[in-house]
Formats: C-alpha cells, sequence, structure tokens
C-alpha cells in the first residue's frame, strides 16, 4: 500500500555509453524497491547488445528493440513515451551503452522532459559512476546529462566500487571536482556496498548467485537451492538497497 500522500510517478532512465558497468544489476534492485513500497512500476529492456534486466522473469520486464544499426528507431521510443505519459505507474527503463549519444539527442529534440514534467511526472536521469580505467567515461556521462538537460530532469549517481574505489581513501564523494561540476543537478548519491569483492566468500557468492539465476529476493526467500544462512544475508542485502532507495522513490 502506498502511504501518506501518493508520491509523484517517476520515469526513471538508465543512461550509460560505457557497457558493463551495472546498469542493469541497479536497474533489478530499483524495481524491486518500487515493489517493496507497494508502488507500481513497469520495467522496459531496451538495451540493444544485453538482455539482462529482461532475464528477471519476476519482475515482468518488457523487452524492446530500441537500436536499427547505430541509431535509435525514434517510433520504438515514440511508443515508450506514450505509454509512461498515459499510464499511472513508475517506469524503470534500462538503455544501452550504444543508445546513449543517439537517446539523449532524442529526448531533447523532442522535448521529453517538458511533455513528462506536464504530466505531473518525474524525469530521473540514473548515471552510474565506476572507479579505475572507467572512471573518466562515466564521469564524462554525468557531465554530459548534467550539462545538456534542463534543471527539471533530476539525476542519480550511483557509485559502483566494483573496478576500484571512485571515492579515494579519506575523502568524499561531494569533494571531488565531478560532484562540484554537478552538484546543483544531483539530487541523490547511492552508494551501495561491493559485497563480491569485500565479502566475497559469503555475502559476494549470494548475490552473483541470485543475479547470475536472474531471481528476485522473493523468489529466493522461496527457492530450496539457497542455505538459511544465504538466505539472511541476502534479506541483510534487500533492507540495506531499499534503505538507501526509499528516498528516491518517494519523491
Amino acid at each position: 500500500m502506498e502511504n501518506g500522500s501518493q508520491s509523484r510517478r517517476a520515469v526513471n532512465l538508465f543512461l550509460n555509453s560505457k557497457g558493463g558497468v551495472g546498469k542493469s544489476h541497479h536497474a533489478v534492485l530499483l524495481v524491486q524497491a518500487y515493489q517493496a513500497a507497494g508502488l507500481p512500476v513497469i520495467a522496459i529492456d531496451a538495451d540493444a547488445t544485453s538482455a539482462s534486466f529482461s532475464s528477471f522473469h519476476a519482475l515482468g520486464v518488457k523487452r524492446v528493440q530500441l537500436m536499427e544499426g547505430d541509431a535509435i528507431n525514434p517510433r520504438v521510443f515514440d511508443d515508450i513515451t506514450e505509454e509512461f505519459l498515459t499510464t499511472d505507474a513508475n517506469f524503470v527503463i534500462d538503455t544501452g551503452a550504444s543508445a546513449f549519444v543517439e537517446l539523449n539527442r532524442y529526448l531533447l529534440k523532442n522535448k521529453i522532459p517538458e511533455h513528462v514534467r506536464s504530466a505531473d511526472k518525474r524525469l530521473v536521469a540514473h548515471i552510474i559512476l565506476t572507479g579505475g580505467s572507467t572512471f573518466r567515461e562515466t564521469s564524462a556521462n554525468l557531465e554530459a546529462i548534467a550539462g545538456q538537460t534542463p534543471p527539471s530532469v533530476e539525476i542519480v549517481v550511483w557509485i559502483n566500487d566494483h573496478f576500484g574505489p571512485v571515492v579515494p581513501a579519506g575523502r568524499r564523494f561531494e569533494d571531488l571536482e565531478i560532484y562540484k561540476g554537478s552538484a546543483g543537478r544531483i539530487s541523490a548519491i547511492v552508494h551501495l556496498a561491493d559485497h563480491t569483492f569485500s565479502e566475497k566468500d559469503t555475502f559476494g557468492v549470494d548475490v552473483k548467485k541470485m543475479m547470475s539465476a536472474g531471481l528476485s529476493f522473493a523468489e529466493v526467500r522461496e527457492s530450496q537451492d539457497f542455505t538459511i544462512m544465504a538466505k539472511a544475508r541476502l534479506q541483510l542485502v534487500e533492507r540495506e538497497v531499499n534503505g538507501q532507495l526509499s528516498s528516491i522513490i518517494a519523491l
């Protein structure tokens, strides 16, 4: 059940030009956070090169073919836009790395942010920042979205330390130049623990098994393939995730 006044529905777009940074993984977590909060959510997999998001069958993810060669098919995104403008639900849309530039151009040329705002909904761009050799490209994605989209587009930054720490030891994300340059546009920062490295023999194994099998947290609770301790650890992960995402989905 929805608590208190009804939150504004949101159109959540995961946007990154770098593949393999965790877009599908984080989209899966966001959908489940909406479900856990009792909020209606529709999930769409528009990644041309990977069907990772739509492999989570319990989430009812709809797969669409957005790309035709190196260009997006604008009519396909027209249909997606029609759906999220007229449907009383939140949307989580996983877009592919190859669509980053073209999709951003489509959104601006067709004034999608203005249409979403007129429909009294929120348009949220989710940008994943990764460490190591991928930091520069993912930082450039944040700079592009912050610099090119209108203020009505909210930006959520996900910090993913899988390839190395995004924030140097002893510092905060807010201390980095990439934050200072986009601070006025960033509405939330999500920094989930990377269990695959810090606790790779316990939490890491459990998370990897769940994600590789395309299972939701709810399915794990009913599965006989996970031990009591594995289920307990994944329940802790679920609480951590939903705790961080609760402020994002309730705006």
